[in-house]
């Protein structure tokens, strides 16, 4: 994946416990451990 950075948005939002969510070129990378640990609840039912 290649990008270019037009600009940097940085905001604190700490519902996400740890990590970060990076929104680029209309798609989500979520390394948060609130994703994770939603991961891991919906494989527990």
């Amino acid at each position: 994946m290649s990008l270019k950075v037009r600009s940097v948005k940085e905001q604190i939002d700490e519902s996400l416990i740890g990590g970060f969510v990076i929104f680029a070129n209309h798609k989500t990378i979520d390394v948060s451990i609130k994703q994770q640990l939603k991961v891991v609840k919906e494989n527990l039912k």
